[in-house]
């Protein structure tokens, strides 16, 4: 095959070769333009969301006020959206590409043979387990994470707007450690 020339082929071969060239090419062009349809649709998802938490702070009572720091709260109109906005741009496109193609593989296993995809569907029932576990905890750790990123917001707009008196008190080294311990 590599000795002649794609004219030598048969024409079968070469109208496979070009199928393949034709499936991958048009793979790679609706990737890409899926890829920016749904960064559209994710952005325009996340304004939605941003002006519904906006407008819900607006008609919260006063009260919501006194026990949220205000950082928290521009912190979730930013940093959170920015997380699922993130998510939505690259696990969308994923999915729409990885299940059409897991489902089709799964139906050719079970028309070629259906005592293995039997199988390997039994036996991968419990690693969908730990992978669900896994998506919790790390939820969990990402949850964790925003809280501590928003109290360091906190302490930042703190100590920002009562510069002058930090400095006239020469408490900046307190500050300086209060930051840093909500970092951590």
């Amino acid at each position: 095959l590599l000795g002649r020339g794609i004219a030598d082929l048969p024409g079968f071969a070469i109208a496979t070769w070009a199928a393949f060239a034709g499936v991958v090419g048009l793979r790679s062009l609706l990737a890409f333009t899926g890829q920016i349809a749904l960064g559209r649709v994710a952005a325009r998802a996340i304004a939605d969301l941003r002006t519904q938490i906006y407008g819900s702070y607006l008609r919260a009572p006063i009260d919501f006020y006194d026990r949220n720091f205000s950082a928290n709260l521009v912190s979730s109109l930013t940093t959170d959206a920015a997380y699922i906005q993130g998510s939505l741009e690259s696990a969308l496109p994923t999915l729409a590409r990885n299940i059409p193609t897991m489902l089709f593989a799964l139906a050719l296993l079970f028309y070629l043979n259906w005592q293995m995809a039997l199988w390997l569907c039994v036996a991968g029932s419990p690693m969908l387990v730990g992978v669900i576990a896994v998506g919790r905890r790390n939820r969990g750790l990402t949850r964790a994470g925003q809280a501590s990123l928003g109290q360091m917001a906190v302490v930042a707009q703190e100590s920002f707007l009562g510069l002058r008196l930090i400095k006239g008190l020469t408490q900046e080294t307190f500050f300086r450690h209060r930051f840093a311990r909500q970092i951590e």
